[in-house]
């Protein structure tokens, strides 16, 4: 199948799990989103992502991730949320610097909002271990906002 046929099929998966999310059908939306991830996986192994750009100007990658993100907080699965809003991060370099901007500040508030809530299922002590601990070089990657338990 040529490569813009396989782009427009990822779209379409898209496009159907975002209809499934406006239409508060998370569950169904994350079975299309997931399969749109594959594909948009697949057609950025091929050749750059900036080749398959919605008209919002970001990547089908991270438009599916951020709405996977999206679904996982509506049925309050703030861990999985995090996950794939930051995993949307991961092709930034690749992303146009103005939309791809417009998209972090549209992320913002959804990642605060899951932020929040993962450290308000800490309990005090925790919170104080974490912020007193002395600080480390840690040479593992990491996603840069990742709350990480130890």
């Amino acid at each position: 199948m040529p490569t813009s046929l396989k782009s427009r099929a990822a779209q379409q998966l898209y496009n159907a799990g975002f209809s499934l999310f406006q239409e508060c059908r998370y569950e169904q939306a994350l079975i299309e989103l997931r399969r749109a991830e594959d594909a948009f996986r697949k057609l950025d192994v091929r050749e750059p992502p900036f080749n398959h750009v919605p008209p919002n100007g970001v990547t089908g990658l991270a438009n599916t991730l951020a709405l996977s993100g999206r679904c996982h907080q509506r049925l309050g699965r703030t861990e999985k949320a995090i996950a794939c809003f930051e995993a949307g991060f991961i092709n930034a370099k690749f992303e146009r610097s103005k939309p791809f901007q417009v998209f972090v500040a549209n992320l913002r508030e959804d990642l605060l909002a899951c932020y929040t809530q993962e450290m308000d299922k800490l309990d005090e002590q925790t919170k104080l271990d974490i912020t007193n601990r002395d600080t480390r070089v840690d040479t593992i990657y990491r996603f840069p906002f990742s709350l990480i338990r130890e």
